[in-house]
């Protein structure tokens, strides 16, 4: 609630969105490196299936930060809802 609260107030600071936004990446890399871990250990078609996703997923947020730190052009339209809801 802070950070909405803050993010409304600072009238969507770029710095402020960045900082935000790059726990919640790294914590995204930490997951995707114990899944695979796990589909490694299983082997299954599924999990590898899954374990694909999920990694297009941190791809489409990666792909994100970068647009919001400003280094890549801005069409206004983020990759993730689009990643998140075809997955």
């Amino acid at each position: 609630m802070v950070s909405v609260v803050g993010l409304g107030l600072s009238g969507s600071n770029r710095n402020l969105v960045l900082t935000l936004y790059l726990p919640l990446f790294c914590a995204g890399a930490v997951l995707i490196i114990n899944i695979i871990s796990a589909t490694w250990q299983k082997q299954q078609p599924k999990n590898a299936a899954s374990t694909g996703m999920m990694f297009l997923i941190l791809m489409a947020d990666g792909c994100d930060w970068l647009t919001v730190k400003g280094e890549t052009a801005s069409e206004g339209v983020f990759l993730l809802a689009f990643a998140y809801s075809g997955v």
